[in-house]
């Protein structure tokens, strides 16, 4: 019997379908997919796969039915999505003692607050114990690790790209529309509110305008002229979306990464953003390619925007090539070669 690898999912996006085919496409594994399909946040459907195999959660009557297929299973590799999850975190630990390699992926910042240091004090070692190695976003994420106990040779890199299959902008267009481009879930968590806010409060936005993608509460919320809410599009439409913008604005108040944010460097689309968002290190240099502002400050989001309003053409054209530099930093090769190399080594 040919052995698999097995993810242990939470919630399915979009980018996790194209780190799949690039696994069975390049390295020749069949993968089982075990995921969340209950009460999600974000509601997927997962396409047809040649060599994967999805399989919903709640198909198990209990845990001990999950654990029993898990356990029958030939497994070469078990990528586990964090340790939120106690029924995968029992299997992972499980598995580890099988001397399987269990790999758990997490975008977590490290905070330095009393909770995280609590915690890391408590569980940390129990964590550590139940997986082989731990395979990161950024470095942000690679302090957490280190917090919790894992040596530096078990930290993996890249565990989040966007789909490079999708947006794989080569060349910047010259021509782009005066739009600052929102996309994401219209939430307060995603600080959609304080955009608001901040866009409402500007006198002069020679002839720009802010464009919304996604659902949520805010949705509709400010009604003007200038602001554009254009509901769910799909992967292509935002790619679309991105590559005919200005700006992207990212003003989450609370943001472990931004996948989206690599999106828009991969679109070659400069980027502000709150100073809580996980990726920029990776994706964003102030003045470069974009700002940054104060996160939850209303007067400072404002304050860039008016900046950004009132740059010239010639600045934005070459942020966006400077954007675009920066999105090949992380790309689905490189973060399925990443999460392979704990077996490859």
């Amino acid at each position: 019997m040919k052995k698999k690898i097995l993810f242990l999912q939470s919630e399915i996006h979009n980018y996790h379908i194209s780190l799949l085919k690039e696994i069975v496409d390049t390295y020749g594994y069949n993968i089982i997919v075990i995921y969340k399909d209950k009460n999600t946040q974000t509601p997927y459907v997962p396409p047809k796969l040649d060599g994967v195999e999805f399989i919903g959660k709640s198909s198990f009557d209990d845990f001990k039915a999950l654990k029993s297929y898990v356990l029958r299973l030939e497994l070469v590799l078990i990528r586990t999505s964090g340790w939120m999850d106690k029924e995968y975190l029992r299997i992972s630990r499980g598995l580890k003692k099988r001397k399987n390699i269990v790999v758990a992926v997490s975008d977590t910042q490290w905070k330095n607050n009393f909770k995280q240091t609590l915690g890391a004090f408590l569980i940390g070692r129990y964590i550590k114990n139940s997986f082989s190695k731990i395979m990161v976003a950024g470095p942000y994420q690679f302090e957490y690790a280190r917090r919790i106990g894992f040596s530096k040779k078990d930290i993996l890199f890249n565990n989040l790209s966007a789909d490079t299959n999708v947006y794989d902008t080569i060349k910047i267009d010259n021509d782009y529309s005066k739009t600052i481009l929102y996309v994401g879930n219209l939430e307060e968590v995603k600080g959609t509110h304080i955009l608001l806010e901040a866009w409402s409060s500007l006198k002069e936005k020679n002839g720009w305008k802010l464009e919304l993608i996604g659902q949520g509460k805010f949705f509709n919320y400010t009604i003007a002229p200038d602001i554009v809410y254009r509901g769910y599009l799909e992967n292509i439409e935002i790619h679309d979306a991105m590559k005919s913008s200005g700006f992207l604005i990212l003003p989450s108040k609370r943001e472990q990464w931004g996948v989206v944010m690599h999106e828009a460097t991969l679109s070659g689309l400069p980027i502000i953003c709150s100073d809580e968002v996980g990726a920029i290190p990776y994706f964003l240099i102030s003045g470069y390619n974009g700002f940054t502002f104060q996160t939850g400050n209303v007067k400072d989001l404002a304050d860039k925007l008016e900046f950004i309003l009132n740059l010239k053409e010639e600045e934005i054209r070459q942020m966006k090539k400077n954007s675009l530099s920066l999105g090949h930093r992380i790309t689905t090769p490189i973060s399925a070669a990443s999460l392979m190399s704990a077996i490859i080594s």
